[in-house]
């Protein structure tokens, strides 16, 4: 049965009220527990962050899950070059589920020159979407035949409408849909779950375009989003996956002394002369929102949907009051606020948000690691050294790159530059391949650590004016 939609893990649901718990779970998921994750793709992942914000989001909703992810993705690629690599570059990874995002090169985007096309134009077209879909059906027969789930998302858009000084290449993003509409009669066919990308991001572009004609969600190359860009797709990706919107729920009845956890427990209340203090441990932490993706916070509500810390105090007199966390005053509320319920992850000193900040450097920091280096070695490999058996040596890779620099100044190519500065990094970055990968390890094991949430002591109390 085809499915549009996937959710996250399970997770545990306390209700503590007066002492008594019960269990209850959350949605469960296409992501498990103990999954490994690749994430396969073309430039807009080896150097994009969507993924590294749902992994954020992984790491600290469910910080007990053993949860790894893998970037497969490689600037320039398409589905067949997917298909070369698959051995070395995606399978050695060992997947349990793999996202697939390709197209944006596949459909030959120099064929869409703002000018009528001629017959053969057109016919080349169609057989670039041809080549396309006997490629991404030969991709997941080798992801279905090492027993990997998987999850299809449409390519990302090209923004041909934005009023940016970049080439409009009318009719691209219509090859991407059809891109899209053939990763729908796969996902059918293999009862997969499919993220329609292209057409959500289209549709809010679009609208926000209706308010300024020079905005993106894109770019001004109109292909590669920058980081709030990433963040909206990460949004979309979490919204089909229906991704819980609770970190937590914490909820005091004043007038009975009852409490209700969700996602978190609470023990030792007192209430005393209008003072209300307890110990929580919350399960989760709340999502520390990128201060680049903070843009993004204006087009799609994330915090409503996917970041609800709420904090609810009933039957309070009438006024004001105080919130401190292990000692520390956070802010002031009414208490009609307060009984309305407060959302800690929109307040930005709490001790949870501080701690997710923690966790949200290490996940940057392996972001950029795995995108400049470990990317940056098999994006030459794949495509300066495919003759070359794999794993490929330093020794081995060395003498054919030399060759392939001096070859450059003779015979330039399109991207000279960029072929240049790829190989020089090489070969400064590939001597040192192994201690790359053992920080990577590092820092995922760190991320896990550092997203385990602490237990925290709140205080309610009334507010007193300075001139008391």
């Amino acid at each position: 049965m085809f499915r549009t939609c996937i959710c996250f893990p399970a997770t545990t649901l306390l209700l503590l009220l007066l002492g008594t718990k019960a269990a209850g779970a959350l949605p469960s998921s296409e992501f498990r527990p103990h999954d490994s994750w690749s994430v396969i793709g073309d430039s807009i992942t080896q150097y994009g962050s969507y993924y590294a914000w749902i992994y954020l989001y992984q790491v600290t909703r469910f910080p007990e899950a053993e949860f790894s992810v893998a970037n497969c993705g490689i600037s320039g690629d398409s589905a067949g070059g997917a298909v070369k690599r698959y051995d070395w570059d995606i399978k050695s990874t060992r997947p349990t589920v793999a996202t697939i995002m390709l197209g944006m090169n596949d459909v030959s985007r120099e064929l869409y020159a703002d000018r009528p096309a001629t017959a053969e134009i057109l016919g080349r077209r169609e057989n670039a979407l041809a080549n396309y879909r006997r490629n991404l059906k030969q991709l997941v027969g080798l992801l279905r035949q090492d027993e990997v789930r998987l999850i299809f998302v449409t390519p990302s858009p090209f923004d041909e409408t934005a009023d940016v000084d970049f080439p409009r290449l009318p009719g691209v993003n219509q090859a991407l849909v059809e891109c899209g509409k053939f990763m729908r009669t796969l996902a059918e066919k293999n009862g997969a779950a499919l993220v329609d990308l292209n057409g959500q991001m289209t549709e809010l572009n679009g609208r926000l375009q209706r308010k300024n004609p020079k905005f993106t969600l894109i770019g001004p190359d109109r292909v590669h989003p920058g980081i709030p860009g990433h963040f909206v797709m990460a949004y979309f990706f979490l919204h089909a996956q229906k991704a819980p919107a609770i970190v937590s729920r914490l909820a005091v009845n004043i007038g009975n002394h009852a409490v209700t956890a969700e996602n978190a427990s609470i023990e030792a209340l007192t209430i005393q002369d209008g003072v209300i203090q307890f110990k929580c441990l919350e399960r989760a932490l709340p999502y520390p929102v990128p201060a680049g993706a903070r843009p993004a916070l204006e087009w799609v509500a994330f915090q409503a949907e996917f970041n609800q810390e709420i904090l609810q105090f009933s039957g309070l007199r009438a006024g004001n009051y105080t919130l401190f966390i292990d000692g520390e005053r956070i802010a002031d509320f009414a208490a009609e606020s307060l009984g309305s319920g407060i959302n800690l992850a929109d307040l930005p000193t709490t001790p949870q948000l501080r701690q997710a900040r923690e966790v949200l450097k290490l996940v940057q920091e392996w972001q950029q690691l795995v995108a400049s280096s470990q990317r940056g070695i098999a994006e030459v490999e794949h495509w300066k050294l495919p003759q070359v058996a794999h794993p490929i040596g330093f020794d081995a890779a060395k003498p054919l790159l030399l060759k392939k620099l001096e070859e450059l100044k003779v015979n330039p190519g399109q991207h000279p530059d960029l072929d240049r500065d790829n190989i020089q990094r090489y070969l400064a970055e590939k001597p040192q391949e192994t201690a790359m990968l053992n920080r990577l390890r590092e820092l995922r094991i760190r991320i896990r650590d550092v997203a385990r949430p602490a237990t925290h002591v709140f205080r309610l109390a009334p507010l007193v004016s300075s001139g008391s």
